[in-house]
């Protein structure tokens, strides 16, 4: 699948801002599943060793029991969505007191909107229809959206919460200037040519998986991008609906959209090499498995 290559941020803000999927701000801390049962714990512990592309049987059948949210035997498209930005929401919370440490030049433990502004003024913008002034204004709009006691200032808490993949609000006012920007005759909609800045590149051309992947954003079939699909692309909630989609595509053989145990393993060897792998590989290691050995 092609997108639109974007320039890439510095290395430690790039792991809180780049938009995943999102989580209410005041959700429930993510939940420890399976672990009153204690089901498939060992095979989970090995999880890693002594593997090529796939996992064995039995860890195989492990991770379905951890993903398998409501303890019936069969994983969902809305289980695993769900343990997508379960998942999302700790790394993100995890990550945030190393890059504010990294971004806190005054070493007073908070973030300024300087010190923000600052880290952007040599990188190149996210979207390269996006001038400079519009950028700067989308930021500082962010930066005010999450610092909630109004000093300034981004605590570790606030900054905390910044992160798309946990704040709302804050991932809203980042993809309503985004989508204002792209939309360039103001019609509230995005056309193709809009969404992918054609209009910006020399020959003008829109590319063929442009085009398809375009199709396959546009839930509604009126031709054009609203807020909301717009959102679900920036957000990362349509490459992980399609990532989701081809996993269940490959392991459910029966097609009652579900996914056993069985189904899982009986098509262990495809999974780990679809698109789905990231996922799965990121689920284990959640759940216990040392991320170096997968």
């Amino acid at each position: 699948m092609f997108f639109a290559k974007r320039a890439l941020l510095p290395a430690a803000l790039a792991l809180l801002l780049a938009p995943r999927c999102l989580l209410a701000q005041d959700a429930d801390p993510p939940p420890d599943y399976g672990e009153e049962s204690g089901e498939g714990e060992d095979a989970l512990e090995d999880m890693g060793e002594g593997f090529d592309s796939s996992f064995t049987d039995e860890q195989v059948r492990a991770l379905h029991g951890k993903m398998d949210i409501d303890g019936d035997g069969k994983l969902s498209f809305e289980e695993t969505m769900t343990l997508i930005k379960i998942i999302e929401h700790a790394q993100a919370i995890k990550e945030a007191g190393m890059i504010l440490e990294s971004l806190d030049t005054s070493k007073d433990g908070k973030l300024s909107l300087e010190e923000h502004l600052a880290e952007f003024q040599d990188v190149a913008p996210v979207d390269e229809d996006m001038a400079p002034e519009a950028r700067k204004k989308a930021e500082a709009a962010k930066f005010e959206s999450a610092d909630r006691n109004k000093d300034g200032l981004l605590d570790k808490d606030e900054f905390a919460v910044w992160s798309p993949q946990v704040h709302e609000e804050t991932f809203a006012v980042w993809s309503k200037h985004q989508f204002q920007m792209k939309d360039k005759d103001s019609d509230g909609k995005l056309s193709v040519a809009e969404m992918w800045n054609a209009g910006g590149r020399p020959d003008n051309k829109i590319h063929e998986e442009e085009i398809e992947d375009f199709k396959k954003m546009e839930s509604n079939g009126d031709g054009h991008l609203d807020m909301h699909e717009f959102k679900d692309y920036k957000s990362g909630v349509f490459n992980s609906k399609t990532t989701v989609q081809s996993m269940f595509e490959v392991a459910d053989a029966d097609k009652d959209g579900f996914l056993t145990a069985d189904e899982m393993v009986n098509s262990n060897k495809q999974l780990f090499e679809s698109d789905a792998q990231f996922h799965l590989r990121e689920w284990a290691t959640h759940h216990g498995v040392r991320s170096e050995e997968l």
